[in-house]
């Protein structure tokens, strides 16, 4: 990941997610996120480069959907997925985002893809795609970008909504303690 490119919000807070030169998926993830059960949803801002397939994938339940970020297109869906969308912004940017529902444990995973339905190649070391504002909601739906600074952000005005200090929005979740 190489960072200081130009973010939809007009400064150089991007990053470039470079795939590396070996066979395989060339991924951005932290396992296990969360514990918990419920719906969350990920939303990231991503802009095509020299890749412009982007997969985002929920490994606790096997769901996940292609992005084509030359064509603001949704291509290959994995497993039923609760919701997924791609929304252009300006430059080149869109903002996707996936909807699933989780049994224990929330643990998403983004890939650079070669192709639709194809995250598992030999990768050349420098190509990859841009990324902004990644968050990760206890929600149905996602909520526009609050960015944290590694502090908590309350984020709603009954403050039952937080983002910690891993950029991470914590909503609880009706009916769990």
């Amino acid at each position: 990941v190489q960072g200081g490119f130009t973010s939809p919000s007009g400064d150089a807070s991007a990053f470039k997610l470079i795939e590396d030169n070996v066979s395989g998926g060339h991924v951005l993830f932290k396992n296990n996120i969360t514990t918990g059960s419920g719906e969350s949803t990920i939303s990231i801002k991503a802009k095509a480069d020299d890749r412009n397939w982007i997969f985002i994938y929920d490994t606790e339940q096997l769901e996940g959907c292609y992005f084509d970020l030359s064509n603001g297109a949704v291509g290959t869906i994995i497993g039923s997925p609760d919701a997924y969308s791609i929304t252009e912004l300006s430059n080149g940017w869109y903002d996707i985002t996936l909807t699933t529902t989780s049994i224990t444990r929330v643990d998403f995973q983004v890939y650079v893809a070669i192709a639709d339905d194809s995250f598992n190649y030999t990768g050349d070391g420098t190509s990859g795609l841009y990324i902004w504002g990644a968050q990760l909601e206890f929600s149905p739906q996602a909520t526009s970008y609050i960015p944290t600074n590694g502090a908590a952000v309350t984020i709603d005005s009954n403050s039952t909504s937080v983002v910690n200090n891993t950029g991470i929005v914590e909503r609880p979740i009706t009916g769990v303690n």
